[in-house]
């Protein structure tokens, strides 16, 4: 298979360094409108072949597959150019800026006969794999409410930290919700998993710190089901820097740290209350002490790759390619992540 990546920024080496990992996929080139980023990528991987615009690399290459890693306001024209010159497109998230994007991205799609994925990588982070599988089984009963946190430290992304000196000039500004909006599919694509049918959504978004030039730094919005309820937050000022996932059966509780790989399962002991609490205790100290050694000798090992879910999902997305099944994030279901943020920031 016959690869372009269009976008050098800093998740471009993420995607490269899977790519490179798979023996039928070959990068025949790269592209950006940004000849330093373009420069400075290509030597750091030995890339020949690069290209100022995804026109270029189209004609020169004929790639039967292109990664677009670019802003969220030029997915949709990318996108619908390489799928409609026959290519399988893989493309970042957000998936597009709103629904119209979404959707003609779709129809693109489904009129070229090439599959669309969007980069909802915390989908494939195997501690959220494990919790779906949890909620599917019987032990957990009915989902009644879920709980999603991402809580992100600007400090640790040069670009997008306030304080840099270049974060004024970020492509982030060009959204409606600035950088909130940028990272907000992470935790809405979480919510929308386990609650995909929606039918009311209740919005908070605040700024507090008055400094930064951030449009907002914290963001809670409550959505409503049929059956089921949830609250998703992000926040730019608690501590520390972390992703969490708390789902609340009828059965069961299971609390995900997907930051640091740990899921818990919390079970009802019909016992007096007293024994009933030392025992939850015991469990969850149990299950917290098992995972934490398997994670470090995974990590000793190189069990744990840096790429995580955003790895397992390009590796499943070039398996549906050469097996012609469903990419592991179709197009309508990310829609629905777009359809969300334009409720929020409408």
């Amino acid at each position: 298979m016959r690869t372009g990546i269009i976008g050098c920024g800093k998740i471009a080496s993420f995607h490269l360094n899977t790519i490179k990992g798979l023996s039928s996929v070959d990068v025949v080139g790269v592209a950006d409108a940004s000849s330093e980023n373009l420069k400075s990528f290509s030597n750091k991987y030995n890339i020949a072949n690069t290209y100022s615009s995804l026109d270029e690399l189209l004609k020169q290459t004929k790639p039967n597959v292109i990664h677009i890693l670019t802003p969220p306001k030029t997915h949709r024209d990318l996108a619908i150019t390489a799928m409609n010159r026959g290519c399988h497109v893989y493309v970042e998230k957000p998936m597009a800026t709103n629904s119209k994007e979404a959707n003609e991205m779709i129809k693109a799609s489904e009129k070229n006969n090439v599959k669309l994925c969007v980069g909802h990588n915390l989908l494939f982070e195997p501690v959220v794999r494990q919790a779906q599988e949890i909620v599917e089984s019987f032990e957990f009963g009915d989902l009644v409410h879920l709980d999603v946190f991402f809580i992100f430290d600007t400090t640790r992304v040069a670009d997008r930290a306030p304080s840099d000196k270049n974060f004024s000039k970020h492509w982030v500004h060009s959204l409606k919700g600035g950088l909130l909006q940028d990272l907000a599919p992470h935790p809405l694509s979480l919510g929308l998993h386990f609650i995909p049918d929606i039918t009311e959504v209740y919005t908070i978004a605040k700024k507090v710190n008055t400094n930064g030039g951030l449009v907002n730094d914290e963001l809670r919005v409550m959505i409503d089901s049929a059956d089921s309820t949830g609250i998703i937050s992000m926040s730019f000022r608690a501590q520390p820097d972390n992703i969490l996932l708390n789902l609340y059966g009828t059965k069961m509780t299971v609390k995900v740290d997907v930051s640091n790989m740990l899921l818990v399962k919390q079970k009802l002991f019909k016992l007096p209350k007293k024994v009933s609490r030392g025992l939850d205790n015991l469990s969850q100290s149990l299950q917290i002490s098992t995972q934490t050694i398997g994670n470090v000798l995974r990590f000793a090992t190189g069990g744990v790759k840096d790429a995580g879910g955003m790895g397992v999902i390009i590796r499943e997305f070039y398996k549906s390619i050469e097996n012609n099944t469903l990419p592991p994030v179709i197009g309508r279901e990310a829609a629905k992540v777009v359809e969300l943020m334009n409720k929020i920031w409408n």
